[in-house]
């Protein structure tokens, strides 16, 4: 399905380019050792973040696709 016009092709790609530095940043974060401190925590939170914005994004990227009745 084509978008109708050019903000609605913004909205996709924004969406898009979100879902994708969210999804790298919560693999870098998964990947790296999350010892006790501050700095784990701190990983740990990111990490957490970064996953609740990937689920953001990409409900975001569905509405954006769907069929408007």
């Amino acid at each position: 399905m084509a978008p109708k016009n050019k903000d609605s092709l913004d909205k996709r790609s924004l969406a898009k380019w979100g879902m994708a530095a969210s999804m790298g940043t919560l693999v870098v974060t998964g990947l790296m050792e999350t010892k006790k401190g501050p700095t784990g925590q701190k990983l740990r939170s990111l990490h957490l973040w970064s996953g609740m914005a990937l689920v953001g994004f990409s409900l975001w990227h569905y509405t954006l696709y769907r069929p408007k009745r």
